[in-house]
């Protein structure tokens, strides 16, 4: 008798879930690697919607995409047309009129390589440059 309840109680729950489903209008523009496939019935792809995917799972949203390129979909943004609009950079301006993560979602790191006088290689790696330089400006 009592698995005849889990299954109820399961489906019931299941059924609310799908009601409470959230349409999100979400900006979407094609930017490097991170966002791909910015236009209808198109493939997307990139790491911004990977993320925007599990944002989504996690959240019970489902997307309403709003295609354009970045400065229309910023202008539709202010104006309240859509709801999230992803690869926005922080500023201090922005920061003023969006909710920004606490933290970032990517971050890129370059480094920098000089030649290396003592080695037959005449290359030095971010680990070489740290042990071997004490001081660099630029």
């Amino acid at each position: 008798l009592f698995l005849l309840f889990i299954p109820a109680a399961t489906y019931a729950d299941n059924n609310n879930a799908k009601s409470s489903v959230k349409t999100i209008r979400l900006g979407y523009f094609n930017f490097q690697n991170y966002m791909l496939g910015a236009e209808e019935n198109a493939a997307k792809s990139g790491y911004a919607y990977d993320l925007l995917c599990d944002i989504a799972i996690i959240n019970n949203w489902k997307y309403e995409f709003v295609y354009g390129d970045f400065n229309q979909l910023y202008a539709e943004l202010l104006k309240g047309n859509i709801d999230i609009l992803p690869c926005l950079v922080y500023t201090e301006e922005r920061a003023n009129a969006h909710l920004f993560s606490n933290e970032e979602i990517y971050a890129e790191q370059y480094f920098i390589s000089v030649l290396n006088k003592k080695s037959s290689k005449n290359i030095m790696t971010e680990l070489n440059i740290r042990k071997n330089i004490k001081k660099l400006s630029f």
